[in-house]
């Protein structure tokens, strides 16, 4: 049997609504097929900026609306054993206060230049 290597990004609802509230309105009743269909998990990883080798494997709402849980995978994860939590990344962005433009500047628990 494969090596499962996940971990799972946290975004405050603040940041979700920063970058993606003129993309999609997600809620408790969307599917991860839905999501997957309409290409939203591609534009979620374009906008958070994620390394190349991150794969998204869904996205799942959390904490009553207030954090978005979105489930990441690659060869570059410590193996995860069945019934262990995943562990959590936390991208750590910059918004430019003239241009707007935010960008990341770091994932606390990973090595982004690797």
């Amino acid at each position: 049997m494969d090596e499962f290597r996940a971990a799972v990004i946290r975004v405050d609802h603040r940041l979700w609504t920063l970058l993606f509230s003129d993309l999609f309105d997600i809620d408790y009743t969307t599917t991860q097929g839905e999501l997957r269909r309409s290409g939203a998990l591609e534009e979620v990883h374009r906008r958070l900026q994620l390394p190349m080798d991150f794969g998204i494997i869904g996205i799942y709402v959390a904490d009553m609306g207030r954090t978005w849980n979105i489930g990441v995978y690659g060869t570059q994860f410590p193996a995860v054993p069945e019934g262990i939590e995943l562990p959590v990344l936390t991208p750590i962005y910059q918004k430019d206060t003239e241009t707007g433009e935010v960008r990341l500047l770091r994932i606390e628990g990973y090595d982004i230049r690797t």
